[in-house]
């Protein structure tokens, strides 16, 4: 496995298991009606940030250590990212003006916060998703 679908194997599991599960504790938590402290929320949020940061710290750390870390990307390399973050753009960019143009004017402060946190985790799902699959089934032109 290349180191570049290797990373996005690691980030694409380590944001759907560390905000999946913070998403889940936020949306426990409003159902219960329990209204954590500000302290508490950002306690919350960076238990699932900085255990993301962890992860990847560790892999990029294991990828520096492998004899085959200085390999340049090529053309399908460069092609593969270059389509994934387009299109994981366009999907941060329709979500960008959901939680700008739309949502100051019903929600609370943390729902917008939350909202722009999932639209920011959903396109670099998307993106990695997308890297994965370009790694596994290749791109048609």
């Amino acid at each position: 496995m290349l180191a570049r679908e290797r990373f996005s194997w690691v980030q694409l599991t380590g944001l759907v298991l560390f905000f999946g599960a913070y998403f889940v504790v936020v949306s426990a938590l409003q159902r219960a009606h329990i209204e954590p402290t500000f302290l508490q929320k950002i306690g919350i949020l960076a238990i699932a940030a900085g255990s993301l940061a962890v992860v990847v710290l560790i892999d990029r750390i294991i990828a520096w250590l492998r004899p085959d870390r200085n390999a340049k990307p090529d053309e399908r390399d460069k092609l593969i990212e270059l389509r994934a973050s387009g299109i994981a753009y366009y999907v941060l960019m329709a979500g960008a003006l959901y939680v700008g143009c739309y949502l100051p004017f019903l929600a609370t402060t943390w729902q917008i916060v939350n909202s722009t946190l999932a639209v920011v985790v959903i396109a670099e799902i998307v993106h990695h998703g997308l890297v994965v699959l370009g790694y596994r089934r290749g791109w048609r032109v």
